[in-house]
């Protein structure tokens, strides 16, 4: 579980990209962040950035596209990694369990 806003969020590796043929997806309303358990370490971490960017776009009510947030996940990603930010405390809290 991660709070976001203060909000907690389950947050589960739980399916495969075949699946749904997507990354992640989060359902703001249920507060659960769902990721694909078949893709690589990175793939999960910008996956999970990129859906909390999504909450908070919802919670903060922004007209933002998706492109858009994709953009900010990139460059969030790479501004906090190239300077030596673990995201590992994140994905520690991820249900891996089937």
């Amino acid at each position: 579980m991660i709070r976001i806003f203060g909000i907690p969020y389950t947050v589960r590796a739980d399916f495969t990209y075949e699946d749904i043929t997507s990354q992640g997806t989060v359902t703001v309303s249920d507060q659960v962040i769902r990721l694909a358990k078949d893709i690589g370490k990175e793939a999960q971490e910008t996956t999970l950035l990129h859906e909390i960017l999504e909450v908070v776009v919802a919670r903060l009510g922004l007209k933002v596209e998706h492109e858009e947030i994709k953009g900010i996940e990139v460059a969030l990603y790479d501004t906090l990694t190239a300077n030596g930010v673990s995201l590992q405390p994140l994905m520690d809290k991820i249900d891996r369990r089937e």
